[in-house]
């Protein structure tokens, strides 16, 4: 049902610290803790170089306190893995400053797909970041032949086990798209927007991370386009499903953090009272 790199990731630390039984379940949830906190870590960095090292801890903040964020890191989740993957590539393919590094963020979504299918939704973005650097159609042909070949060193058995693969992909595609009536695109849409991301961040960080991305598509920065593109992507795909679990957001909280802090900023400049009273 799922690719193969974590289960290695696992098997490794299992077999390096001996663990076994219950051990074994607290040293893996320990894993999934300090992968989750990466994000955190690469929020702070990002937005202070971005913005302001105090937008930047509020932004940070957001993330490490969510309860969203905490829930789903206490679980064996392979979303709080790849989230600071994703976030990763999405830096490294389009920063706010400089130029970008393509190859690099194409290695980190392949890393992420490796662990979890849905990470590849973020192919899209990057997809669209080529296309507007004009990258020739030669070198994504051999970005993309070079991807399948890292996907497939990292999880060799989805191609090996064949059969048993595919049947583990259409376990999940039923889980997601054959569990009973679905309740609607339009239902499924609003409950991600009216209640999850509220949930994820409060109402006045959500109010943060809007007010953040208006600013960016006010100023008109490309950057804030193509940022936007993974999270809006991922709502929308995960919407026309049957299920919604808060965790599935998880990937793409650090982006929309990074817009918090930004939102903060320019509050602290336009009324600092104001803005250190949402902050708190």
């Amino acid at each position: 049902e799922y690719p193969g790199l974590l289960l290695w990731i696992l098997r490794v630390l299992l077999a390096a610290t001996g663990a076994r039984g219950a051990d074994a379940y607290l040293a893996s949830r320990a894993l999934i803790a300090v992968v989750s906190s990466l994000t955190v870590v690469l929020v702070f960095a990002t937005a202070s170089s971005w913005v302001t090292r105090r937008a930047a801890t509020l932004g940070a903040l957001l993330l490490a306190l969510s309860p969203l964020d905490i829930e789903t890191a206490h679980m064996l989740r392979p979303d709080s893995v790849i989230a600071p993957i994703l976030f990763a590539a999405m830096v490294l393919a389009v920063p706010r400053y400089g130029e970008g590094r393509l190859s690099a963020a194409w290695g980190l979504a392949t890393v992420g797909t490796a662990i979890k299918f849905s990470a590849a939704l973020v192919f899209l973005p990057l997809f669209v970041i080529a296309w507007l650097a004009r990258t020739g159609l030669k070198r994504i042909g051999v970005l993309s032949l070079l991807s399948l070949a890292l996907f497939a060193a990292l999880s060799p058995y989805t191609f090996l086990s064949g059969s048993s693969s595919l049947k583990g992909m259409e376990t999940q595609l039923a889980y997601h798209y054959d569990a009973g009536p679905a309740p609607g695109f339009l239902t499924m849409l609003g409950g991600f927007l009216t209640d999850t991301l509220p949930y994820a961040f409060s109402v006045p960080g959500l109010a943060l991370c809007i007010w953040g991305a208006v600013l960016g598509l006010r100023a008109r920065e490309r950057w804030t386009f193509l940022w936007l593109l993974l999270p809006a992507l991922w709502i929308l795909i995960f919407s026309t499903t049957g299920a919604r679990y808060g965790r599935f957001m998880v990937p793409v909280m650090g982006v929309l953090c990074v817009f918090a802090a930004i939102g903060f900023e320019d509050l602290l400049t336009r009324a600092r009272i104001a803005g250190l009273a949402l902050a708190v």
